[in-house]
């Protein structure tokens, strides 16, 4: 395991920048309802250049505009990459915030929650990306799903059952449920051994994705996740933690479970992952 204190977002990385993105709504259907997303596009966007895209997921109980904001808003978080693309720290990339809540999954409890974020790989290749890629569709090396707390969770059933649409998974401060709600902590290899097993049953091996992951040593999520963590790079031949390997596990000392966290950590591993 490496424990490195990430990167807090500078105060200047907050401030708009000169050249800035936008934050644009996308309304797509799905079977039994209108959802909506929030996309932000770069600085000058060209819809006929490629980009990476990323796909991201809020907590319990948020919402689609619990990152962004809302269409024409300039939060933190999109300052911050705003500036992280201007600096040619990062390339222009697509960002793309939906929520696993539904009708049918209304309650925003632990349980509601499950339920949702295990449903929503379906939604999430049936509808929403065709929706916000449309013919111009990403190779899956340069699609990428993360997510905080539940996004977490929806982020670990996305390698899981999403291997044909993902390369790169960026799960903060949440396990696997494979086995259920805190399965990573209660039955770490169990599920570690789950996730082997739809890793190759999906016809991939260590070369095709890419996990990194982060936590704090105080967050509630810590004792859940670490166990599964810890077996992947101890006892797994698919996980690899070595310096080419395919597997990061980052551990923010004293970090806890909030949603300026979980901002740090996404801001930490975008600097990192482009670096």
């Amino acid at each position: 395991m490496l424990t490195r204190l990430m990167t807090p977002i500078p105060e200047e990385y907050t401030k708009p920048a000169e050249q800035q993105g936008k934050i644009v709504r996308v309304d797509y259907e799905t079977a039994e309802e209108t959802k909506h997303a929030y996309v932000y596009q770069p600085y000058d966007f060209d819809p006929t250049v490629p980009h990476d895209i990323y796909y991201l997921l809020h907590g319990g109980g948020g919402s689609a505009e619990s990152l962004f904001g809302r269409e024409g808003d300039n939060v933190d978080i999109k300052n911050a990459i705003d500036h992280l693309i201007e600096n040619g720290e990062m390339p222009p990339v697509l960002m793309v915030a939906p929520t696993y809540y539904t009708k049918t999954f209304a309650d925003k409890g632990i349980q509601g929650s499950g339920l949702a974020v295990r449903a929503f790989p379906e939604e999430l290749v049936k509808y929403l990306i065709p929706a916000i890629e449309g013919r111009n569709a990403v190779p899956r090396d340069r699609r990428f799903i993360g997510g905080f707390s539940m996004g977490s969770v929806t982020t670990w059933y996305a390698l899981q059952y999403c291997l044909d649409y993902f390369y790169t998974f960026l799960p903060m401060c949440g396990d696997s449920w494979a086995l259920g709600e805190k399965g990573g902590g209660s039955q770490p290899e169990e599920t570690v051994r789950i996730l082997e097993e739809a890793v190759k049953s999906q016809g991939y091996g260590p070369d095709d994705f890419f996990v990194y992951a982060m936590d704090g040593t105080k967050d509630i999520s810590y004792p859940n996740l670490t166990p599964m963590m810890r077996v992947m790079e101890q006892g797994s031949d698919l996980f690899d933690f070595g310096p080419q390997g395919n597997t990061v596990y980052l551990e923010q000392e004293d970090g806890i479970h909030t949603a300026d966290h979980a901002k740090q950590y996404f801001f930490f591993a975008l600097k990192d992952i482009y670096s």
